[in-house]
């Protein structure tokens, strides 16, 4: 005959070999002693958003927490989200399978009604199922434009920064990135007291400083031509090794400005593998011992770095494409023996603001150049992959366009691509009183697409803050709907507002923002003066982050991070 403690053993052998679990000690555990032989039909005990809740987020997750842990293959199976068809999306589970969030695969419709069910086959971890089929209604709400009070401590849908260098004169914003863990990253100078050092903050999605980052959220740099003058940084990107890699200029022992390139491990030390420094200077590509500046930074796919901006040659600028290898070395390939590529103006200045790898390779420019009549043009440069002009586009490489406005000023400050590789840029024209928002958009081949703003090819808009006064973008990028996002900024008359535009693919304003298209901040730091955007992007759920200056309450510029719903 078996004893009790043999036949204990055989019973939980048998249970192993089933596949069946266990009671374990923990009382939280649904498998504990205190559940086994649970019949009871687990329910749903709360969601978010609620039940007929109306003015939704398109960008929220659904989260429904259950009175008991349930079996996660079961409910994921018996989930549904439905507007006119089945939603897609992942699942996230926590607290002891009890917490399911749903998380959309793309942003929720606007202006949508939404249907949330799970039939009676969920079940618990016991097999009892669903007490009940659970529904859920909920609508998004009607516009996008919103400042998100999820961003910020404070709950304003917008962070300041000031003092980042310890001068507390001023602090700029001047370019913005998101890495591949949602932060955010923003390039620009700060004032030491002195002069300004290059600055790179970065802040974790929900608007924090990321503090392990150099310790406290920022770094600085100074000096890097050897001037003991002002260092700054217009453009940033992070590489696929998550490296930070800054662009901009730093003063010379001669006075004049010298184009650097910075590179900065994840952590905010500097990367000595990268010029065994660092950084990079290049001085003098024109020949004109001026400045050199870079404006736009990029990668191509073999991970060489362009930097495009301007040189002086002796009597006026040069748009300058600069190439470095990933180790920051001089590409000397690019234009044997030099790694840059000149474009020289005979009549006037010329210079590259924003740069682009398109699909090809290709390197796309926007920016300026003045023509015969000494008024700029806007430009846009198209070049292949060996530093040759791409002479398809335009059938000589280049376009320039002015009188948008006014026989006056037309530049070009921002340039994208749209899905159908239609190239976008948005700056400013002169009109005879003051500035308009200009967005251009050209054909892959170079043609005006006349479709756009027929018959132009472009749209204008003045007097966003009521003023009648200068308008202009300095940011552009195409969402995921294909509309076009502009930031900028507008006079309303005293100061400076912060301005984004939003327009729908065929140049009508997407009405959805703001319920017109258009919508400005003023006063973020505080000071009731300028509030400017500078740079832009959209992060992984097309929330438009902008960044720039506004003056606090002692009359100095604070970096300023905007981020709209």
């Amino acid at each position: 005959m078996k004893t009790m403690k043999e036949l204990l053993l055989i019973v939980v052998m048998v249970v192993i070999a089933a596949g069946c679990k266990l009671p374990r000690a923990n009382e939280n555990d649904p498998f504990s002693e205190a559940n086994a032989g649970d019949t009871t039909s687990p329910t749903v005990e709360s969601v978010t958003p609620a039940a007929n809740a109306v003015n939704v987020s398109p960008y929220d997750q659904l989260i429904i927490t259950f009175s008991k842990s349930m079996d996660r293959a079961t409910v994921e199976s018996a989930f549904s989200l439905t507007d006119v068809s089945d939603v897609s999306g992942t699942y996230s589970w926590s607290d002891y399978d009890k917490s399911v969030s749903f998380t959309p695969a793309s942003v929720l419709r606007f202006s949508q009604d939404y249907s949330a069910v799970i039939s009676a086959s969920a079940a618990d971890l016991y097999g009892n199922i669903l007490e009940s089929v659970w529904t859920n209604s909920f609508q998004t709400r009607s516009t996008t434009g919103t400042l998100d009070l999820s961003f910020g401590s404070a709950g304003t849908g917008f962070v300041t920064g000031d003092g980042a260098a310890g001068g507390n004169l001023w602090d700029s914003g001047n370019e913005i990135c998101i890495d591949d863990s949602g932060r955010i990253l923003i390039a620009g100078s700060s004032s030491n007291g002195t002069n300004g050092d290059m600055v790179i903050w970065r802040y974790n999605s929900d608007g924090s400083l990321d503090t392990t980052f150099n310790n406290k959220g920022w770094v600085t740099h100074d000096n890097a031509a050897g001037g003991s003058g002002t260092d700054w940084a217009g453009d940033i990107l992070v590489d696929s090794s998550g490296r930070i890699l800054a662009a901009g200029a730093s003063y010379n022992t001669s006075g004049n400005q010298d184009m650097v390139i910075w590179r900065y491990n994840s952590d905010g030390s500097l990367d000595t593998t990268f010029n065994s420094q660092g950084w990079v200077v290049s001085d003098n590509a024109a020949g004109g011992n001026g400045d050199d500046i870079c404006l736009s930074l990029a990668l191509d796919g073999s991970g060489k770095i362009i930097a495009v901006g301007y040189s002086y040659e002796g009597s006026y600028l040069d748009m300058v494409i600069w190439r470095y290898n990933s180790d920051g070395t001089a590409d000397n390939t690019f234009d044997n023996p030099n790694n840059f590529i000149i474009w020289h103006n005979v009549v006037g200045d010329s210079w590259g603001e924003s740069m682009l790898i398109d699909g090809f390779g290709r390197i796309l420019i926007a920016g300026s150049q003045n023509n015969l009549s000494s008024m700029l043009d806007m430009m846009i440069w198209r070049y292949n992959s060996d530093g040759s002009l791409d002479t398809s586009f335009n059938s000589q490489g280049w376009v320039a366009y002015n009188n948008t406005d006014d026989n006056d000023d037309d530049n070009g400050y921002s340039v994208t691509l749209d899905s159908s590789n239609k190239i976008i840029v948005a700056g400013k024209s002169e009109n005879l009183t003051d500035s308009d928002m200009v967005v251009w958009r050209y054909n892959s081949d170079g043609t005006v697409d006349t479709t756009f703003g027929s018959p132009n090819g472009y749209i204008t808009w003045d007097n966003t803050a009521v003023s009648n006064s200068d308008d202009y973008a300095q940011a552009v990028e195409i969402d995921n709907k294909g509309r076009i996002v502009v930031a900028g900024s507008s006079s309303n008359g005293s100061n400076t507002d912060m301005t984004l535009w939003r327009y729908n693919s065929d140049g009508s304003f997407d009405t959805l923002l703001n319920s017109q298209g258009w919508l400005v901040h003023n006063n973020a730091a505080g000071g009731s003066g300028d509030d400017k955007g500078y740079g832009m992007t959209l992060d992984e759920k097309y929330r438009i982050c902008i960044t720039g200056t506004s003056v606090n309450s002692s009359g100095n510029d604070d970096m300023v991070i905007w981020r709209y719903e």
